[in-house]
Order: C-alpha cells, then structure tokens, then sequence
C-alpha cells in the first residue's frame, strides 16, 4: 500500500520535483530517527546523511512508512558495505573501455537547476557483445561505478551553487530500435542492469526524456517499467520525436542539450569526464599529503626553534640529540682520565657537575689535607685575604671551579685582564710575609717551606688551567657538532621538498 506525505513548502517551490532544495522536514526526521533505531548501529555511518535523505524521501509513499524506510536503509548500507561501492570511483575496473565502446554515455552539461544532463543512444549499443563479452557482474560494477561519478558531480554542484542538488537528468534515444535486437538474454539482462539505479539509489532521477521512441518501445517499456517506483515511472517521458522545446521549457538550456537533438552541445564521453575526475581526486591528494607534510616540516623547525631557545642548562639537563649524549660521553671520559691521572690518591669523590656555561667548569675537587711533606700538583689554594691563617693551620681550603677558571696564565706577569688574579697572587705573598713577620720564632727552614708550598700553588694552578681550556675547547666543538646536524637535516628536507 502507499499512501501520500505532502510537504506544504513543496508548493512554494513552483515544481514539486525540486524538493530536492529543501532540508528534511519535522515528519521526515522523525520518520529518519524511527527507522535508524530499527537499523544495526553501523547503518548510519555507512550511509551518511545525503542517503538517508534520499532513502527516506523515496519510501515515504509507502505504508508502514518507518518499517519500510529502515527496510531499505540496511538493503542498500549492506550493498554498500558488502560490495565496497565507496571505493569503485576510483578503481580501474578491467574491461571498461571495452564496456564503452559498447555501451557509451555522454555528459552534455547542466540545466539551469544544476541538473548534471546525462545522455545514451540505443543505436550505438552492441548488445550482442555486451552480452557475449562481459558478465552480470561486470556490467552491474561499471553501471555503478557510472552511478557514483554523477554522485560525486552532484556532490560538487552542491558546494558551487550552495544548495542541495541530488538528481540528474537522462536523455535515452531509442531511434532505430528494432524488436529482433532484444533478444531473450538481452531482455533479462538489461533490466537487471538498469534496476540497479532504482534499488540502491533512491531519489537520484529528476527527468528520464525518451526519445525518438517507435511503437515498438511502448512494448518494450512495459517490461521494463515492472521494475521501477510508481514515483520514479511518473518522472519519465516517452516522446514520439524531438523533446527540444520541451526540455527547453523545463530549464534545459540549448547549450546543454545535445547536436543531435537539435541543441548545441557536442558533449564529452563518460569515460574521458570519469579520468579527469579521477586525475582531479589524485592531484587533491597529492595537495593534501603535501600540505601535511610541510605541516609536520613546520612542526619539527617550531621545535627545533623553541630547543634552541632553551636555557644551556636544560639542554645540558635533558641532551636532545645523539651530539649532546655524545658530549656526555666525553664529559665523563675527560673526568676519568682527570682521575686516573698520578694526583689521583690525594683527589675525594667528586660532586656533581655543573652545567656548561652556568659559571662553573668541570667539578669541585675535594683535596685531603696536604702536607709539608707531601704536597701535589691537584692541590690548589683559594684567594680569600685569610690564606694565611690556613696557611699557619696547616690545612688549605677547597678550590672551586670558578678560582680555576680565573687562574692567570703566567703568575709572574700581571696584565690589564688579569689584575684581579695578580692582586691575589700578591697578596698571597703579603699574606705569606705577614705570617712570617707574625711568628718570628719560625725558622729558615719554615720560611723556605712556605714558598716551596706557594710555587707548587702555581704550578698546580697552572695545570688545572690548561685543562680547564681543554673543556672549554671540548664544549666549543660539540656546540658545532649540533649546529652542523642542524644543518644537514634542514638541507635534505629541501631536496626532499624539491623532489615532490
């Protein structure tokens, strides 16, 4: 049974049949909603909101209308799902120009709703070839994959005009149509065929125009038209002749309306508008992987930016590159052999490492208490104005890796960058004969042993120096190391870019 829906904006359209313009109505939705909850929970993701639109438009003459709407909703997602129609637009299917050859189509342009005009003609048909050459399946895969290109068109007109356009217009001229041609296989196999676009795509027709039809059509429609939708049959015209004022009338332009119907257009063939759509689908693509790829690009230099921004000491903290692990690695080699040298014995556990650049260098030594008897190169006193009393204790105070850092080069010359550490060489010295001058019961031997001890100091500073240089030299040279990386990384993504 069916029964009548009338949406009341259909009639402020003019035309019933462009209720295509017009979003669901409040009955419709409903009617969407019920039959959805009927459906699996996959249904509505397979068929998308544009088919469950057309789907529930092209049921709602039919009585239950939910039971029936959802019926045909989880027919045509199962297809859908089953035969991977999402992905045949873009298949090469074997046989197809062949297919063709032998079944050719035409694109003329558009009528001036942004109806896409679709044309065949029976008399460049070779059925007996379709037939011996190609199977059921084979022609029902290229008829869809026929159906789907002017889906996708319908998909684009949309987006350029800014309302919905889902229908397209047929043009079938049937002149020349000779009962001997329809064969008993032709005429099973051929509305087998064209059924598909009735099944399993609901609301796709605006106008089927036949024309040049002989009488002998009218036989062959009635079996043909077994098939199809009352609603779909009262979207079709049979003409006797030239339907041209009559498709220009319905808003055909003559620009879109075929030569040898009298119009202008000389059109293109299915097949040469199908590859260009698909070379437009590849060139998008492509312009879509490139922008992704030149977004992570973007991504890595942001970061490799902001990394560089960091404080020295985070990079030192957290070394992000195989240079800076490696600069680790070598911090801790220059350590070992700075331990494993021949002042290892009088050298304590070493605290922990400063980072590079904060101000100190290398590490604090913690030396054992030296001795008149047994003093050694690592042993190094430190600059305050009360080296004396240490000196007169017995014990000398630690050397921080500042003092080392600052030790001069020569302690016998004083220059204008070095005033700071001559002052405090001489005033070692001071420090020394204020001691003497204070203990006068000290001997010449005392005497002697203190400046031994003070030109030890010097040298030891000395040496700590120069290594303290050789770090410096040593982090100088990892510092480009990553720079160079940088570097080369950024050029090979230009050629990389180049390339594509």
């Amino acid at each position: 049974m069916t029964a009548s829906f009338e949406d009341p904006r259909v009639a402020q359209l003019g035309d019933p049949r462009l209720e295509e313009y017009l979003t669901l109505s409040p009955s419709e939705l409903e009617t969407s909603k019920q039959a959805l909850l009927l459906c699996e929970p996959w249904v509505e993701s397979c068929l998308g909101p544009d088919r469950i639109m057309h789907i529930t438009r092209g049921y709602k003459s039919y009585v239950p209308r939910v039971e029936t709407t959802a019926k045909y909703m989880s027919i045509i997602a199962k297809w859908r799902r089953d035969e991977n129609i999402d992905s045949i637009l873009h298949t090469q299917l074997a046989g197809l120009e062949d297919f063709d050859r032998c079944w050719p189509g035409y694109i003329y342009g558009r009528d001036k709703h942004g109806h896409t005009v679709f044309a065949e003609k029976l008399s460049d048909l070779r059925l007996e070839r379709i037939c011996s050459d190609f199977t059921e399946q084979q022609l029902v895969q290229f008829r869809v994959q026929q159906l789907e290109y002017l889906t996708e068109v319908k998909r684009r007109t949309t987006r350029a005009l800014g309302r919905t356009v889902y229908q397209h217009i047929h043009i079938l001229d049937v002149a020349g149509l000779e009962w001997s041609q329809f064969t008993s296989e032709v005429r099973v196999l051929i509305p087998k065929v064209l059924s598909v676009a009735e099944t399993y795509y609901p609301q796709a027709l605006f106008t089927l125009y036949v024309t040049n039809a002989p009488f002998i059509f009218r036989a062959i429609w009635s079996i043909i038209k077994m098939g199809l939708h009352p609603l779909t049959q009262q979207k079709i015209q049979i003409h006797g002749g030239n339907p041209k004022k009559q498709m220009i009338k319905e808003g055909i332009p003559i620009e879109s309306i075929p030569e040898w119907l009298g119009g202008k257009s000389d059109g293109n063939t299915y097949l040469h508008e199908l590859k260009r759509l698909q070379d437009e689908r590849k060139a998008e693509q492509q312009a879509e992987r490139k922008a992704k790829q030149q977004a992570e690009r973007k991504a890595e230099q942001q970061a490799e930016v902001k990394a560089a921004q960091r404080p020295e000491g985070a990079q030192a903290a957290a070394p992000a590159s195989s240079t800076a692990r490696m600069a680790s690695t070598l911090d801790s080699s220059m350590l070992s052999l700075w331990l494993d040298g021949p002042d290892a014995a009088n050298v304590k556990p070493a605290e922990a490492l400063p980072s590079a650049g904060s101000g100190g260098w290398g590490m604090r030594l913690l030396h054992k208490p030296p001795t008149a008897a047994a003093v050694t190169g690592a042993e190094v006193v430190k600059r305050p104005s009360s080296v004396a009393q240490h000196a007169s204790s017995g014990s000398m105070p630690e050397t921080t890796a500042g003092d080392i850092a600052n030790a001069p080069k020569d302690p016998l010359q004083k220059t204008e960058t070095e005033s700071g550490q001559s002052a405090d060489c001489h005033e070692l010295q001071s420090a020394s004969q204020d001691t003497d001058a204070r203990a006068p019961t000290c001997n010449r031997d005392d005497r002697e042993e203190s400046r031994t001890l003070s030109a030890d100091a010097r040298a030891a500073m000395l040496g700590v120096a120069a290594r303290n240089m050789l770090l410096r030299l040593h982090t100088l040279v990892c510092a480009i190391l990553v720079q160079f990386v940088a570097a080369l990384k950024c050029i090979a993504m230009k050629k990389h870019t180049e390339q594509l």
